[in-house]
């Protein structure tokens, strides 16, 4: 018999800005708004996933992620079911993500959460549209009902009683709002019948540009400490600036030791790494904010961006002492001596 009194998130991932990659933020709103959930389960928004969900399985018996899935082999709109184990070799729920669910599974582990984790999905007919498109492809919004149901049975499955705001009562098991579940357990009805997609209410498409063109040109936070910065905001790639850091200094000092050849490599190399560092700053932004546009206010984003700045100046100011030091102190004498 389950126990009704485990600590249960329902997680919808995804980006509202990117076609069918809003699948996930679609249905915890809809859940939201149709549905009265006990304490102890939590249906949250989290936007683009990432490692910032180890937040929520440090507080959670059970996780089940709703999301957008490719490559799975079905056509578009079909309603599909992993366990994490299964994601990884499907190689599925990515989407715009930099990580996958399993991987983040991995991490609560070695961190010492253990939460149970499931993963439901829709195979998506378009996440890359040309422009920022908020709302579902028809395909995949006439599979919204039969998500939801997949996430009221799942629940009801583990004895959790969830409350029709409509009729006051409890789920019945059988029916969602927009339509009665046919013997498979497939919704007949499209809630979403002729509007084509379902729209996320707090934004529409000029919004959403509107947002990405008050954002900085250059993130200076990212500029400042890309290392740093990256990861903390999902970019986990920009672990790489640190090697590119060391192959920098090392050129610096080659060139004060050594003269000649040395002096002109290490002009290129610090020309090169700038020009890498301000093209990151150029475009991490908005990638940063996309990652979260579905949960996080403009103006709360630009707040905590104001303070990165202060923040990753700081360690850049540590980091360029600490080298500095170490370069006078021991890497060049040292070489002197072995010249």
């Amino acid at each position: 018999m389950p126990d009704n009194n485990e600590r249960i998130a329902i997680i919808g991932i995804g980006s509202i800005l990117m076609l069918d990659e809003g699948l996930g933020p679609c249905v915890a709103a809809e859940l939201l708004k149709r549905y009265e959930f006990p304490e102890n389960v939590a249906v949250l928004d989290r936007g683009t996933m990432g490692m910032q969900l180890l937040s929520e399985f440090s507080s959670c018996d059970v996780v089940l992620v709703v999301d957008a899935v490719d490559n799975t082999g079905n056509p578009p709109g079909t309603v599909v079911r992993f366990a994490p184990e299964d994601l990884a070799r499907y190689d599925t729920f990515h989407g715009a993500h930099d990580t996958r669910f399993i991987d983040v599974l991995d991490a609560a582990e070695l961190l010492g959460y253990r939460p149970e984790g499931h993963c439901l999905g829709v195979q998506v007919e378009n996440m890359s549209p040309a422009e920022l498109t908020i709302g579902l492809t028809p395909a995949v919004a006439a599979a919204v009902p039969l998500v939801l149901y997949s996430v009221l049975d799942f629940l009801c499955e583990r004895g959790i009683e969830v409350i029709d705001r409509k009729t006051r009562k409890p789920w019945d098991g059988l029916t969602v709002e927009g339509g009665s579940a046919t013997e498979d357990g497939s919704p007949a009805n499209d809630p979403c019948a002729g509007a084509g997609a379902v729209k996320d209410p707090r934004a529409d498409v000029g919004a959403a540009k509107d947002a990405l063109a008050r954002l900085p040109r250059i993130s200076l936070g990212a500029l400042f400490m890309p290392a740093v910065w990256g990861p903390a905001h999902g970019q986990w790639i920009a672990i790489l600036f640190y090697p590119l850091w060391i192959f920098a200094d090392t050129s610096f000092s080659n060139a004060i030791l050594y003269g000649g050849f040395a002096i002109p490599l290490a002009v290129t190399v610090f020309i090169g790494t700038a020009l890498i560092m301000l093209f990151f700053a150029a475009t991490a932004g908005k990638q940063a904010y996309l990652r979260v546009a579905s949960s996080i206010p403009l103006e709360r984003f630009l707040k905590q961006e104001r303070i990165w700045v202060f923040v990753s100046l700081g360690i850049a100011i540590v980091f360029l002492v600490l080298a500095t030091w170490y370069n006078i102190a021991f890497r060049i004498p040292a070489g002197m001596v072995l010249s």
